[in-house]
């Protein structure tokens, strides 16, 4: 598989980042990754398809991010989307953080790898789908404003 467009030296100065927006602009692997439930066969797989992209991806790096502090409630790598994510995100959360190069009210997704909605309450299934790997290392972040104004027609109605 063809890389999405990175150059060489972009990519030699952040394998992870380079992997993070070949994973937010492919769908089909973005949902391969977050079905994973096993945190070893998710940075294997990582890794792997990393390599498939000519991103020397280290597992060690990966392992670390899987395991941060405060993961999965912080994951370190935020993607500040300018309105809404792609499919199979939920939103997780709204608070006043930095985002879109300003301080504003921001709401923080969660992929929920196609998994329904069963539990009883809304907050079990985002702590079941926050646990996932994928959501430890992968995190979107929209400002409120821009989530306002793009919505699509599509979307769900609250």
């Amino acid at each position: 598989m063809q890389p999405t467009g990175q150059d060489e030296a972009e990519r030699s100065r952040s394998p992870f980042e380079a992997f993070r927006r070949e994973v937010m602009a492919d769908a089909p692997l973005r949902a391969e990754l977050a079905s994973l439930l096993d945190a070893d066969a998710f940075v294997a797989l990582a890794v792997s398809r990393a390599g498939e992209r000519g991103i020397g991806l280290d597992a060690e790096e990966v392992a670390r991010r899987v395991w941060a502090p405060g993961a999965p409630d912080r994951p370190q790598a935020v993607e500040i989307a300018p309105g809404w994510p792609p499919a199979g995100w939920l939103p997780s959360s709204v608070s006043h953080a930095t985002a879109a190069g300003g301080d504003a009210p921001v709401v923080d997704w969660t992929h929920f790898a196609g998994e329904p909605l069963s539990e009883p309450f809304y907050e079990d299934s985002l702590r079941k789908a926050r646990a996932r790997p994928f959501n430890r290392v992968f995190r979107v972040r929209t400002a409120l404003a821009s989530l306002a104004a793009g919505a699509p027609v599509d979307a769900p109605r609250p």
